[in-house]
């Protein structure tokens, strides 16, 4: 079986495009996934498909879409590979009602049909969640995209609407990453590399790639193993107003006298951070015909991946600010609310800081599952599954900040693209003997998930109206085990109360942001003293010793925390089929039950700074019924119709019974806290969709979607928090809990063609486009709900004529709602970016790729409460890379 697979492979990470996925392309798109899950296999998921080109690959996509009863959506690998596609949430973004998020202009987090909280499944089995422990908890379950390089999926597929069969967690849908299977496999190996440069600083990326497929004993053992790696260094250069602070002290006018409501920014920010991202992940497959009715399936999977950071920071902080001497008249606008925003203006006691974090990061994660199918008789088929994921997480963190010796004057403008601020009097950000030390922070985090999980499904196969019975159960044991270590000081320290930056010249240093946000900032200050310490443990543990602290790093009891979940799941689902006025009609109707149980354990710190262990139980079951319909009204036109209950449980961090905190200067403290007692996300949803398929790959499909929200959990924030075991500070506290419900609806449309149906000559030119609209609002409120667009579009061109391939895609989502942040409403401005990709296939087995991500190197704007309180301004590089990939 041949196939001339030109997958262009992409790095999984912020403007990196996927290393050689062409490798991959060659041993996966050809065959159905590897994974066993709760979904009955169909019969074309047991048919070897040959995948020759980026149309073939869309026509097998349309071709599995089309056939399931379910709402689904599909991407190949070779649809997946020939797009510059970082990771799978670049892919999914593709899809129709699919939105996703960016961390570090990388895509991990996404939304579907306008809801964030979506399970993702390896190969139908869920995943250890491996948390950042020291940033805040999102309130959602989602997986860490970034540990999962395309190349060794065969297939993604987007389930929109569940069937009993199907795991619970997805109140937008559930997405399923799946490999390849080793006994369809076409048997041939396949290597690639490819490198580049990243804009902002021009930094490189490299990497490679190795995959193999070999079957033995007769073709009835089937092995499939794979390597990836690749390291690049990314930029991220950012503005940021820490949101806006409302002050009533400050004369704004210029009469000498305060003046009520006014607004500035909290804490003007400007900061580079590279991160050095390194992954290397090691795949296993092996599958077993043992006999003809019986086959064993075995997955192994290691990933490493490590991402030092290093930050450089200068911020100019407003919250004690005072009005200038002698009395000047700022820069306003009164906006709606009756506040008064000042846009540019000159103020005195403005507190100037200097934050450098540098971090390591390092995870291992580990994946082993071992399955069976048996065929019982011609109609009875079992199957079995045992499977373990867990990781282990370690983040050590050193934070030196310095702060100016005496606040300054100093005179800012919001106005520009990238606002502006300048030093009049009272200090300089250039000279180090300006600066004395503001806090000295070492800590260590980590975090240890497992997640252990058991199913029994059986499917029963009849003749009549109902041709098949299936019946099944799941249980799995979770655990999340967080430790949060902390050596902190601010502004008095062991060695004494002030101390002067030069004590250490060797942890001070001049820099010079060159090409700052691609010349956007041009006008920010970009050269300024800042810190300098390894992320380390030997290099936190120097910087203590020489601040006087000899201690090994100390606990924070109420940081530190265990939870524990367990769930039984037990399901029955009946698929059906006949005819209804002379035209095929299919659907299935099931019930799943689902009971999960809590066990969060922690400390509390009493008001008297003794420790108290506390422990919190909190279980509750699902009913959720699910019916899907499929009408086939000819061999072009079909009708779908489905209503289910759903329900998606917190982020297992959302759930924790500890608080963790961090420290910064100028009152910006923050902790957050969890909430073991959260009820899950709940709802209920109704689908209805049309398709016509043109034939060849092509359709139009349309559908509408409304989603009745039981139940939801959202995250609130206070100011001026205290907390027991930390005197004399506040806090900007978080918390998670059940807030209202409210509703999600909306439509979607999409289309992919090729040309060709107008003339012959356009043969080689095919479109795939989206547009989705969603309206989606809690109960009692006006906003979207946090991080959706009301409105997005996906356009893309293709052109494919013997060896030579193009593919360019523009993605677009207008303004998006991303919560309440000390009391303002954040927005986010509408985006699009813009990604493209070719290759020339010098032979049938060599090829030539070139691949390019952020293009327009588009920045991410947000907004408080008002376009004219500009938040926050990020770049992220643009990204070219060059690779070469292989196939024998």
């Amino acid at each position: 079986m041949k196939s001339s697979f030109k997958r262009a492979s992409h790095f999984a990470g912020s403007k990196q495009l996927l290393l050689c996925a062409s490798a991959a392309a060659a041993l996966l798109a050809a065959t159905p996934a590897f994974a066993q899950d709760s979904t009955p296999v169909t019969e074309e998921q047991d048919e070897g498909i040959t995948v020759t080109g980026i149309r073939a690959s869309i026509a097998r996509a349309a071709e599995i879409k089309r056939n399931s009863v379910e709402m689904v959506d599909v991407i190949s690998a070779e649809d997946l590979g020939k797009l510059p596609d970082t990771n799978i949430a670049e892919g999914l973004q593709r899809i129709t009602g699919v939105q996703i998020q960016r961390v570090g202009g990388e895509g991990n987090g996404f939304q579907i049909r306008g809801a964030t909280q979506n399970l993702t499944l390896v190969n139908g089995r869920e995943v250890a969640p491996d948390a950042d422990t020291a940033s805040t908890p999102a309130p959602i379950r989602q997986v860490n995209l970034f540990n999962y390089p395309s190349e060794i999926f065969s297939e993604v597929r987007v389930y929109k609407s569940p069937a009993a069969s199907l795991i619970e967690g997805g109140v937008g849908g559930t997405v399923d990453l799946r490999m390849p299977d080793p006994l369809k496999a076409p048997e041939r190996m396949a290597a690639g590399a490819q490198f580049g440069r990243y804009s902002l600083q021009d930094k490189n990326a490299y990497g490679g790639s190795f995959l193999a497929s070999r079957r033995f004993l007769g073709d009835t053992l089937g092995v499939v193993v794979g390597f990836t790696y690749f390291k690049r260094s990314v930029t991220t250069d950012a503005y940021s107003g820490s949101n806006y602070t409302r002050l009533n002290t400050l004369d704004v006018t210029g009469d000498g006298v305060a003046d009520p409501n006014v607004v500035i920014p909290l804490n003007m920010t400007y900061n580079r951070e590279l991160s050095q991202r390194e992954r290397f992940t090691a795949n296993a497959l092996v599958a077993w015909q043992a006999f003809d009715t019986l086959r064993f399936n075995l997955e192994l999977s290691y990933v490493k991946q490590s991402n030092p950071r290093a930050r450089s920071f200068i911020g100019f902080n407003f919250t004690s600010a005072q009005s200038p001497l002698p009395a000047a008249a700022a820069t306003t606008a009164k906006e709606a609310d009756g506040s008064t925003t000042v846009l540019a203006g000159t103020f005195r006691n403005v507190n100037v800081t200097q934050d450098a974090l540098n971090q390591d990061d390092d995870r291992n994660l580990y994946t082993a599952a071992l399955g069976s199918v048996w065929n019982a008789t011609d109609r009875l088929t079992v199957s079995a599954e045992l499977g373990r994921s867990w990781a282990k997480v370690d983040q050590f963190a050193n934070v030196y900040q310095l702060t100016q010796s005496s606040n300054v004057t100093a005179a800012f403008d919001i106005r520009p693209e990238v606002p502006t601020i300048k030093i009049v009097t009272g200090g300089s950000i250039t000279d180090p003997a300006a600066y004395k030390a503001a806090v000295v922070n070492v800590r260590k985090t980590g975090n240890s998930p497992d997640t252990r999980q058991g199913r029994l499904d059986l499917a029963y196969d009849l003749d009549g109206f109902v041709d098949k019975i299936l019946i099944g159960g799941r249980i799995t044991h979770s655990k999340f085990d967080s430790v949060n270590l902390n050596n902190r000081f601010a502004s008095t320290f062991p060695i004494g109360a002030t101390v002067p930056a030069t004590r250490f010249p060797n942890y001070i240093e001049q820099r010079n942001l060159t090409n700052f946000m691609g010349g956007a900032g041009k006008d920010a200050p970009t050269s300024f003293m800042v810190t300098s310490v390894a992320g380390n443990e030997a290099a936190g543990t120097q910087l203590l010793r020489d601040y006087g602290d000899n201690r090994t790093l100390q606990p924070i009891p109420a940081s530190n925390y265990l939870v524990i979940e367990d769930t039984r799941a037990a399901y029955a689902q009946l698929d059906f089929g006949t005819t209804l006025l002379g035209h095929a009609f299919s659907g299935n109707v099931g019930l799943r039950y689902v009971h999960t149980g809590l066990n969060s354990s922690g400390s509390a710190v009493l008001s008297s700074g003794a420790v108290q262990p506390i422990r919190f139980l909190n279980d509750y079951d699902d009913w959720l019924p699910s019916l899907n319909l499929k009408w086939d009204l000819g061999d072009k036109l079909l009708v779908r119709g489905s209503v289910a209950k759903v329900m998606a449980r917190p982020a297992i961090t959302a759930l924790s019974a500890g608080t963790t905190v961090s420290f910064g200067v100028g009152g910006l403290n923050q902790a957050t806290s969890g909430q073991p007692l959260l009820k899950p996300f709940r709802a209920t949803q109704y689908d209805l969709g049309m398709e016509y398929y043109f034939g060849d790959g092509g359709y139009v499909s349309g559908a509408l979607f409304y989603k009745d929200i039981a139940s939801y959990v959202t995250t609130t924030t206070v100011s001026g928090a205290t907390l027991p075991g930390f005197p004399n500070m506040t806090f900007f506290l978080s918390a998670p809990s059940n807030g209202p419900g409210g509703r999600s609806k909306g439509f979607e449309v999409g289309v992919q063609r090729s040309f060709g149906f107008l003339t012959s000559a356009l043969n080689d030119f095919g479109v795939i486009a989206n547009f989705t609209y969603v309206d989606s609002k809690r109960n009692g409120s006006t906003l979207q709900i946090e991080n959706t667009s009301k409105y997005s579009y996906n356009i893309i061109g293709y052109f494919e004529s013997g060896p030579f391939q193009v593919r360019a895609a523009y993605n677009w989502r207008s303004s998006q709602y991303l919560g309440l942040s000390r009391g303002f409403d954040i927005y986010a401005q509408a985006r699009g970016q813009l990604d493209a990709s070719a290759s020339f296939d010098i032979t049938d087995g060599i090829s030539l790729t070139v691949d390019g991500n952020n293009l327009l190197e588009t920045p991410q704007v947000n907004y408080s409460a008002y376009e004219t309180r500009r938040d926050s301004y990020v770049v992220n590089d643009r990204s070219i890379l060059f690779g070469i990939r292989a196939r024998f």
